[in-house]
């Protein structure tokens, strides 16, 4: 720094004000206030030195390209002093700055005490499958409302068929032959042949013993067409029963909680072990919006820098 001499005083030649007067030399003052002078530019020197590995951010994850390229981004967004602090020479990478995955997206522990996630679109992506899906096992079924459930589960076909063949069992035991007929159409049939036999046994105390035998073939065969009509509609109602319980069941909370009350949720047919609930294709359809805002992060928004999505989480 130059400066000028007046008498046994020293001024600062750019500016003019005044450094000090010395009752001495003159010479021996302006040396020593060079010497000060080097002294302070050295230790400026050295500090910049020190401090210029937190801003030579590279050489941090050299052995880590894409941690190396987060961490500069990140830089970008909360600079040197949220990620550093105080601290001015280089450390283990360990001791300065904490990551881990955070539903599959790098987090970053800075030394101010917040956490940031640094990742790619498809890493965001994939984090919003890894949350629903294990929302499911943090929160439990019996926390998530049924009608967010309803479009995930489904009876296998084996339960399926099992049920519908144990409901239409059931339904049949609890008929009459003539709900039967009825319910197969066969029930007109049915009275023309038991009309038939009534007027063949009126005839029978007014024949002799042949005509009374023949009569009585003639009834039998009767009966015995009877019996075969309503094995047939047992058949045809039995099965009429299954494909009505089959078909129900295609959507089994509708069938088996709005349709007949048998149920009383989601969770009570899960719980019974009548339906599967597909995680997978739950969490699926809930981050197929691409809502990264359904993240549980800090709620501060999103920055995208050089190519990576960055956000706060605490």
């Amino acid at each position: 720094m130059p400066y000028k001499v007046k008498e046994k005083c020293v001024y600062k030649k750019d500016t003019g004000k005044k450094v000090g007067c010395t009752k001495g030399s003159v010479k021996k003052y302006l040396a020593a206030l060079h010497m000060h002078e080097n002294k302070i530019k050295k230790m400026l020197r050295e500090e910049f030195d020190d401090l210029q590995w937190i801003h030579d951010v590279p050489t941090l994850f050299a052995d880590n390209e894409e941690l190396n390229e987060k961490i500069k981004a990140l830089h970008k967004v909360v600079g040197s002093e949220a990620i550093f602090g105080n601290l001015t020479k280089p450390f283990d990478v360990d001791d300065i700055l904490s990551h881990y995955d955070w539903y599959g997206i790098t987090n970053f522990e800075l030394e101010d005490g917040t956490e940031w996630v640094v990742g790619t679109e498809e890493e965001f992506n994939n984090a919003l499958y890894e949350y629903w899906y294990s929302y499911v096992d943090d929160v439990g079924l019996d926390y998530i409302n049924q009608y967010d459930l309803i479009d995930f589960i489904e009876m296998y076909e084996g339960t399926r068929q099992e049920y519908a063949n144990n409901e239409a069992d059931y339904s049949m035991y609890e008929m009459t032959d003539e709900d039967i007929l009825e319910r197969s159409a066969d029930d007109e049939e049915y009275e023309e042949l038991e009309e038939q036999i009534y007027e063949l046994r009126n005839e029978i105390e007014y024949e002799d013993e042949d005509g009374v035998g023949e009569l009585r073939n003639k009834i039998s065969e009767l009966e015995e067409k009877q019996l075969n009509l309503l094995d047939r509609a047992r058949e045809l109602v039995l099965e009429l029963l299954y494909e009505e319980w089959y078909e129900c069941l295609e959507d089994p909370y509708y069938c088996l909680v709005d349709t007949h009350g048998y149920y009383s949720s989601v969770n009570d047919l899960i719980d019974n072990g009548l339906v599967h609930f597909d995680q997978e294709e739950f969490a699926s359809s809930y981050a197929s919006s691409e809502n990264w805002y359904d993240l549980p992060t800090y709620g501060d928004g999103f920055d995208y820098v050089d190519g990576y999505i960055i956000t706060r989480i605490n």
